[in-house]
């Protein structure tokens, strides 16, 4: 003769409120009196690792910012080695590597990602009469990462792995006087996979996981003054933009549901110095100190006609550098 209440569950994303009851002597029956206000707030953890490819991304472009010096390296090279510093009419191949982590804040939690990249390029120097330079090289970046994702409220964990591959060009060009400007474009795609204990569905914790690939592009814009006080000591001022486009994408969850995520866009300003001293042939410490902002770098997926709640990057960051270079010199065409 009792009604009892009880929820029913949607996977992990949707809870239906009903009440169970007797129909006569042998039936019962379980009528929904409330159907989902929303998605469940635990669903917010499906988005934060989707942030984890453009950070990536970033990172990446920031080794690419790194494939010439801050300052012309055939002007600088002539001091110690004459013309043969020259890349003029020659293809010289170049590669970096890098490796780091970055806890990202996204609002109700955070992101921590242990990231990896490289990029490999084919560079040529053209130079003009009137003292300019410019420089150009096809290029193909990688990178992967393992991160960590932590949402507050309701407390979940998860983990995994984001990859990034992509394809394009960077060049840039020198003026006599210091001023350069420099850009680059890439296309690829980026891979990533999401796996957590944390999640509950009737009551019980579930496990849940699902996979997702989404084609992207990256480019920047980096525009500077070198000003060289004297032979050994020189100024870096500049102003760069970078914007990382990670497409929409679709996904299953291992408890069901198809969700779909919304594209992500993240736009870096970041204004900075560099001071270069030269100690020794070819050998160089440098100092530098840069203010950035993240414009966007959101993310929000979709469930039938339920959303989650963003998960957002936007925000200031300060950023200090201290370094050691070795360039080439006459026996030594390294740079390290």
């Amino acid at each position: 003769d009792a009604t009892t209440y009880g929820m029913l569950s949607e996977g992990v994303s949707t809870n239906w409120e009903m009440d169970i009851g007797l129909s006569g002597s042998n039936d019962v029956t379980a009528t929904i009196t409330k159907s989902p206000n929303g998605l469940t707030e635990q669903t917010a953890a499906l988005t934060q690792p989707v942030l984890a490819g453009p950070t990536l991304m970033n990172y990446v472009s920031d080794l690419d910012v790194g494939w010439l010096p801050p300052d012309d390296v055939a002007e600088e090279n002539k001091d110690v080695m004459g013309d043969q510093a020259e890349l003029a009419n020659e293809f010289k191949i170049f590669g970096n590597m890098g490796a780091g982590s970055l806890r990202t804040d996204t609002g109700n939690g955070y992101v921590d990602t242990k990231n990896w990249g490289m990029d490999l390029g084919y560079a040529k120097e053209v130079n003009y009469d009137n003292g300019s330079k410019l420089y150009f090289a096809p290029i193909i970046d990688y990178g992967r990462a393992k991160y960590d994702s932590y949402l507050a409220e309701p407390g979940i964990h998860g983990s995994g792995t984001t990859s990034y591959l992509a394809g394009g060009m960077i060049a840039r060009q020198v003026y006599d006087n210091g001023v350069y400007v420099e850009g680059s474009f890439r296309y690829g795609r980026t891979q990533m996979d999401f796996a957590s204990n944390d999640f509950e569905m009737a009551g019980e914790k579930v496990h849940v996981a699902y996979d997702a690939t989404s084609p992207c592009w990256a480019g920047h814009l980096h525009i500077g003054r070198n000003i060289r006080f004297d032979r050994e000591n020189t100024l870096n001022i500049y102003g760069m933009y970078h914007h990382a486009h990670q497409g929409g994408m679709s996904a299953t969850l291992s408890t069901g549901e198809s969700y779909n995520f919304d594209a992500v866009d993240s736009g870096r300003l970041r204004i900075g110095a560099r001071a270069t001293r030269r100690n020794g042939k070819g050998q160089r410490w440098y100092l530098g100190l840069a203010y950035q902002y993240e414009f966007s770098g959101s993310a929000q997926a979709h469930y039938k006609e339920y959303s989650t709640p963003d998960a957002s990057t936007r925000g200031s960051s300060f950023m200090a550098e201290i370094g050691w270079q070795v360039k080439p010199v006459k026996n030594s065409p390294w740079t390290v």
